[in-house]
């Protein structure tokens, strides 16, 4: 799948206005939690769950690489769920991946299609 036409340079100027807005510069580090609270976006580790949904164990525990993370949206409200079982490096992009489809306005989509496929 290609993208769009000018796709490659609005990214960028996403980028750098986001970078500009946060106060840091093209180079150094970007914290994606920072972000997403810049964003009013809550990020909610996979772990803070576990009490509430004993399940979510399996998921840290006997399968980390089955979840990622997602965004769960509430109306036009976005909540992104990730997995704190995976390395630091991981989640950073974890997260960044669904912050980006934050940025770009992405539509919410169901999960899973009508044959329960991602």
């Amino acid at each position: 799948m290609g993208y769009r036409r000018g796709f490659k340079t609005d990214a960028e100027k996403i980028a750098g206005d986001t970078r500009r807005e946060l106060g840091i510069g093209a180079l150094d580090p970007l914290d994606p939690v920072v972000l997403a609270e810049s964003l009013g976006v809550p990020v909610l580790a996979l772990s803070e769950l576990a009490t509430e949904a004993p399940e979510v164990l399996y998921l840290l525990n006997v399968e980390p690489s089955a979840f990622s993370a997602t965004t769960v949206f509430d109306g036009n409200r976005r909540i992104i769920v990730h997995n704190d079982g995976h390395v630091p490096v991981r989640r950073n992009s974890n997260i960044t991946h669904e912050i980006a489809h934050a940025l770009l306005f992405h539509e919410p989509k169901p999960a899973l299609d009508h044959r329960g496929c991602r």
